[in-house]
């Protein structure tokens, strides 16, 4: 079984990419990648390009790819473990802002922008490596409202799911 050890890992304008070398092209990079949280894609080294492999060499791409395989699928487990662990009001909260989003047909920088925040901070707090603020509900509130009356009740929307989910957690624990 091949083991092969990351030559980076980047986190850069909410694309997260680990690059490994590949043994069959070694002057090429396979990659593990997933944009804004979404799902991990595969990118092997392109085996096309290689005139003739080895039976050798065609035993080790396959292991290759059999390897980023894993990987991928370790590390959606680890981001799916990580958002089942986030606090009931963080997970309400996120749903709520992803319904938003998609209802205006948001892309991630669009909504960072309209609320005063990084893009990094916004996607920290959807994919639950951070917890929401009171601030971060009033931007967003701000964010997608039309007026000061529109921003109270969506602030309200937001603050209230929050809570609901605390108590239904709270319910469920004490029973």
């Amino acid at each position: 079984m091949i083991t092969l050890s990351p030559t980076t890992h980047t986190h850069d304008n909410g694309i997260e990419t680990y690059s490994y070398p590949s043994t069959v092209r070694s002057d090429e990079l396979h990659c593990i990648t997933r944009t804004d949280g979404g799902p991990w894609r595969i990118a092997p080294v392109d085996a096309v390009g290689v005139s003739d492999l080895t039976i050798q060499e065609t035993k080790r791409f396959v292991e290759e790819i059999r390897f980023l395989i894993r990987m991928a699928e370790s590390l959606e487990r680890a981001a799916a473990s990580a958002t089942k662990a986030a606090h009931p009001a963080d997970a309400a909260i996120t749903a709520e802002v992803q319904a938003l989003l998609g209802d205006r047909e948001w892309t991630i920088n669009v909504a960072a922008d309209a609320a005063g925040m990084t893009r990094a901070k916004l996607l920290h707090r959807l994919n639950g490596h951070s917890s929401w603020t009171l601030a971060d509900l009033g931007d967003l509130a701000g964010a997608f409202s039309r007026d000061d009356e529109d921003r109270s009740r969506l602030l309200n929307q937001l603050t209230r799911t929050a809570l609901d989910a605390v108590s239904a957690s709270t319910a469920t624990v004490a029973a």
